[in-house]
């Protein structure tokens, strides 16, 4: 199984004007553009970006496919194993949020609720959510563990199951990319600005 895995994250700017119906539409259309870049990084074929009826994505050819975006910010990834990415903007989180999001023991070992530390956590536990093709519905099952021996890697689980979350900061954001425990995958961070060709096969 391959050991390193190429996520990429595209900064982008909305056109001044775009009407907000459109902006969902133009945010999927950076999200292409990174998973075509991941995916030729990776040696991967573009598939169709293919989903089942629950709107998880389907693998093709043996490779698997996930994307994220938010204000201003698309990533994405194609990888052989199992893995998922999200992308957050770090602001204030709801009180709600927090007691829904974490206990009082995993907020213990986050080091805090500061909303840095929140929308990391957010993150983290959104991309495992991706990586096991489930929802938020899930959120209960995803627990922190505790922290990596590195500062930007989150170790987490999902039903009993170790997850390690690698983790990248841009500006107010940061970008997660959750893999099972094995500790010889890695990741190759790839920021692109400005916007690539999202290439041959990514459909809109």
């Amino acid at each position: 199984m391959d050991s390193l895995l190429y996520p990429v994250i595209v900064p982008f700017a909305f056109p001044q004007g775009l009407p907000r119906d459109r902006q969902r539409a133009w945010s999927r259309l950076y999200s292409r553009a990174a998973l075509g870049v991941s995916a030729r990084l990776s040696g991967a074929p573009c598939g169709p970006c293919a989903k089942d009826a629950r709107g998880a994505p389907l693998p093709f050819e043996g490779w698997r496919w996930t994307v994220s975006d938010t204000q201003g910010l698309a990533a994405a990834l194609v990888a052989r194993r199992p893995a998922g990415i999200d992308v957050e903007r770090i602001r204030p989180v709801s009180s709600a949020l927090l007691r829904r999001l974490a206990t009082d023991a995993e907020w213990e070992r986050a080091g805090g609720r500061e909303p840095e530390t929140a929308v990391r956590l957010f993150s983290a536990k959104e991309a495992v959510l991706k990586a096991v093709g489930a929802g938020l519905a899930g959120l209960a099952k995803c627990g922190l563990e505790g922290r990596g021996p590195e500062g930007n890697t989150l170790l987490l689980s999902f039903a009993g199951r170790p997850y390690r979350v690698v983790q990248t900061f841009l500006k107010d954001a940061v970008v997660s990319v959750a893999l099972d425990a094995h500790p010889g995958a890695d990741v190759a961070w790839t920021v692109c600005c400005p916007w690539p060709d999202p290439g041959p096969g990514v459909r809109l």
